[in-house]
């Protein structure tokens, strides 16, 4: 017990409240008169949950403002696949020359029925076009969310984790060529943050592959 230093609390059956040996440092407080009661008086202690109709981030800016549902035509097997990595939370990467319409699917992705369903308002458009910094993509990405501008990249990367893990969402990364030819190793690892984001789904267009990403 020695050197201790700082008072501190132990959880003890009733029957050892008053055995003695104990240092003054820590004070025993009870959890009830059966071993079993352990697991109840833990929970007790946690403050409630919030619902999540109440805390879902609502103020993210649907690409249903932005961007209209384009016609597209022949390229029903490259939506499928994007809906299908989506739903799966696998991110995907669409490349192809300018012109291509690379854009033109993943936006037509973002009005399908099984990702309205899914995601509801939570779908939006980040345009990279002209950027050169990989860390815009968490700075775009937030102000898209309607989050409030963070002083760091971790503290940004913090709130898109905890918005996005109170209700799934879907994000367009668009042009992200710029970024890749920057300095693809950064680029990479900021989309591999953004992967193990809880809730989040992802796709992105490039006229560049990236490797890691399908």
């Amino acid at each position: 017990w020695g050197g201790l230093g700082k008072e501190h609390f132990a959880l003890v059956h009733e029957r050892d409240i008053h055995t003695p040996g104990w240092p003054m440092t820590i004070t025993r407080v009870s959890y009830g008169t059966d071993h079993n009661d352990l697991p109840k008086f833990l929970q007790s202690l946690a403050p409630p949950a919030l619902p999540v109709s109440t805390s879902a981030p609502d103020s993210a800016k649907s690409i249903e403002s932005i961007i209209p549902n384009p016609p597209t035509a022949g390229r029903l097997n490259e939506i499928a696949r994007v809906v299908s990595a989506a739903l799966d939370r696998r991110p995907c990467i669409i490349i192809g020359a300018p012109g291509m319409g690379k854009s033109t699917v993943a936006v037509a992705v973002a009005y399908e029925p099984q990702i309205i369903a899914r995601f509801g308002k939570r779908r939006v458009f980040v345009s990279l076009e002209n950027r050169s910094d990989p860390l815009d993509l968490f700075i775009l990405l937030a102000s898209e969310m309607g989050l409030a501008a963070e002083p760091t990249h971790n503290s940004t990367l913090a709130a898109i984790r905890h918005a996005w893990g109170l209700a799934p969402a879907f994000a367009i990364l668009d042009n992200a060529e710029g970024l890749i030819e920057a300095n693809e190793a950064e680029t990479s690892r900021l989309l591999g943050l953004l992967r193990d984001t809880p809730g989040l789904s992802f796709a992105v267009t490039s006229r560049e592959g990236l490797p890691g990403l399908p």
